[in-house]
């Protein structure tokens, strides 16, 4: 498993009656991204995620 940062930048044009109408997505400078190697014990599993943040999740109503 990897850890890949950078920056990124979006923009969301908006038509006259405030709907939402497209998305624009984009690294400006790729160059200056980091790839971190991580250690497996830094990496949690998907069932270790669920168990964690299944007391935060409220069911819907």
């Amino acid at each position: 498993m990897y850890l890949y940062t950078n920056f990124l930048e979006m923009i969301w044009p908006y038509d006259d009656r405030g709907r939402l109408i497209g998305e624009d997505v984009w690294e400006p400078d790729p160059d200056k991204a980091e790839i971190i190697k991580l250690d497996p014990e830094d990496v949690l599993t998907t069932q270790q995620a669920a168990t964690l943040l299944a007391p935060l999740i409220k069911p819907l109503p």
